[in-house]
């Protein structure tokens, strides 16, 4: 699911590095969607990152290790 969401975000980046800019306003306005864009870009990523981890450790802590003796 991460990889789908990286992807799909990588190519809205790209949408907007391509819009054209006819003066330093709009430039200006284009890296700050920019910049906006990456925050929620990390965030979102960082709370599936954190989704995994606590899906992984609930899962190893209902596993039951045997030692074979």
């Amino acid at each position: 699911t991460a990889y789908n969401f990286c992807i799909h975000q990588e190519l809205e980046f790209m949408a907007l590095m391509v819009k054209p800019e006819n003066n330093k306003g709009e430039r200006d306005k284009k890296i700050f969607e920019y910049v906006r864009q990456h925050g929620y870009y990390f965030f979102s990523l960082a709370g599936m990152v954190e989704t995994t981890i606590d899906t992984l450790q609930n899962a190893l802590d209902g596993w039951e290790i045997q030692t074979y003796v």
